[in-house]
């Protein structure tokens, strides 16, 4: 779980670099800002199961990886609205 939190922070990292900002926590942008991650997640979901159906074992990997950098962005924006999420995601 430790490379997990590790690969979280260096996403948040990565965002505030590139001036990536989260909306007003609890706003109604704040609640558009989390469905479109949703979707997005949703999207590399999919992506990644027909990877997963085609058995492309060069594609599989990247498209996994897509699907936590747009989940790692989610849980920033929780985070930065109070959720605990390293706390979470060392809990699991």
């Amino acid at each position: 779980m430790q490379a997990l939190v590790e690969g979280y922070k260096r996403v948040v990292e990565w965002n505030k670099k590139a001036n990536s900002k989260n909306e007003k926590v609890f706003t109604d942008a704040w609640w558009d800002q989390l469905q479109l991650q949703s979707t997005l997640i949703e999207e590399e979901g999919i992506e990644t199961a027909e990877s997963a159906a085609l058995k492309e074992q060069v594609n599989i990997l990247k498209e996994s990886l897509d699907v936590a950098i747009v989940l790692f962005k989610q849980l920033d924006i929780l985070a930065e609205a109070g959720y605990d999420v390293e706390g979470a995601l060392e809990a699991v």
